[in-house]
């Protein structure tokens, strides 16, 4: 049986925390004596593997690093897993002791948290399952699996890989997810308690009814996967399970894209005549799908972004029909349809040039970071399309708004 130790840490000059291998070397002696002859009275730095302790201590190669050989101890500093190799047998370590120590080393320059283990292994070099609690301190973004490493500004706060049990239960403390899931969280709440009463379910007939639930489904189909991206995104599955609730995420944008906007849409070609009407929503409803498409298979954030451009574009054609008094709508509506589209693309060139963390790397990691503020922008534009969709389906109803549209209309050309 061995037993293998694996900090996180790297004894570099100032950076080696003297006190706490001692506590470590007091620890290990208690039980295992001839186990911390082997490992801990090892450390050393090249050529000087048995120097005295306070010797050790100044002691540094040419890098700035320290290495340490010996015939238990094998690594340098540049590895990031460092491993302390004692043999448990020769220590006389009973076969069914579970041995775990855990530290949290602080180290310099940053303000992450880690856990020194001790790891049993058997004798053919198998690991056992571990029951500490190691999981549940943050990581940095150099420990993180290649796919989850996002932004190199945000360096620390990073669940590790988890079961869907600890993921779950990471809602209850702090890390630099936490803002995104719960203004996310906040927003599916506040939807699903306000739209239910406000909306003109019956005043429109079947219509009226389908549009509400457009409304509905685009309000609160963002959130739901996002939510649900941002808490599983760790899940100690492979890469293909964090893409398939990537997508996920992906297809609840589009439906706000999609079924949010065809509210605002209907009512925009209200006055129109029908065969208009018709040919606007299918126009809009083929982009929006294509979109879809092409979002599914792109291979980065901008490639993703760009997808939804062209069912964008034809809104913004819309709204500047809707401007000059063309097609219908509430006027009340249109202040809020601009904001809509005009905060999310705030948003979404916020998290993209990832500021302000860009400018101050490391200390915006668990707030106020660009995607925490893309997150927050993006439930108050959802907030603008639900106050337009609800002034939107309010005029619908009455029978003699396109009368007083056209009457504005023909104003504005004889002007």
């Amino acid at each position: 049986m061995f037993m293998k130790w694996r900090p996180s840490w790297s004894c570099e000059g100032k950076h080696q925390l003297d006190h706490d291998l001692e506590d470590l070397r007091a620890a290990l002696k208690s039980s295992y004596p001839s186990c911390v002859r082997k490992t801990i009275d090892g450390f050393g730095c090249p050529g000087n593997a048995r120097m005295p302790l306070e010797d050790r201590r100044r002691s540094r190669n040419s890098d700035g690093g320290t290495d340490y050989h010996d015939q238990s101890f094998r690594t340098t500093s540049r590895q990031k897993n460092k491993l302390l190799l004692c043999d448990a047998t020769e220590a006389n370590v009973p076969p069914q002791q579970q041995f775990n120590i855990s530290r949290i080393i602080k180290t310099e320059g940053t303000t992450s948290r880690d856990v020194n283990d001790v790891r049993m292994y058997t004798a053919n070099g198998e690991r056992k399952e571990r029951n500490s609690s190691e999981n549940l301190f943050l990581r940095r973004w150099v420990d993180m699996p290649r796919h989850l490493q996002f932004n190199p500004h945000i360096r620390t706060g990073y669940r590790p890989l988890m079961t869907v049990r600890q993921c779950i239960g990471s809602l209850f403390y702090i890390h630099n997810e936490t803002v995104n899931i719960m203004t996310h969280g906040f927003a599916i709440l506040y939807m699903l308690w306000t739209i239910p009463r406000w909306l003109p379910w019956h005043t429109q007939g079947i219509l009226g009814a389908i549009l509400s639930w457009c409304h509905l489904i685009g309000a609160v189909s963002p959130w739901i996967g996002s939510f649900i991206y941002h808490v599983f995104m760790n899940v100690n599955y492979d890469e293909a399970f964090y893409r398939s609730l990537l997508r996920l995420d992906m297809i609840g944008i589009w439906l706000c894209q999609s079924f949010g906007a065809i509210p605002m849409m209907a009512a925009s070609v209200h006055c129109l005549p029908d065969n208009h009407w018709y040919c606007c929503i299918f126009i809009y409803c083929f982009l929006s799908i294509w979109g879809l498409l092409k979002a599914m298979h792109a291979k980065s954030p901008w490639e993703r972004r760009l997808c939804f451009a062209p069912p964008f574009l034809m809104r913004m054609f819309i709204m500047t029909m809707r401007c000059f008094g063309i097609g219908g709508g509430s006027p009340k509506a249109l202040t809020h349809i601009v904001l809509q589209d005009l905060i999310a693309v705030i948003g979404a060139i916020v998290g993209a040039l990832r500021i302000p963390e860009k400018w101050m790397p490391g200390k915006l990691d668990f707030i106020l970071n660009s995607h925490n503020l893309m997150h927050v922008l993006v439930v108050l534009a959802v907030c603008s399309m639900h106050t337009a969709t609800i002034e939107d389906l309010t005029w619908m109803a009455d029978q003699s708004t396109c009368n007083e549209t056209n009457a504005s209309s023909m104003i504005n050309e004889e002007l």
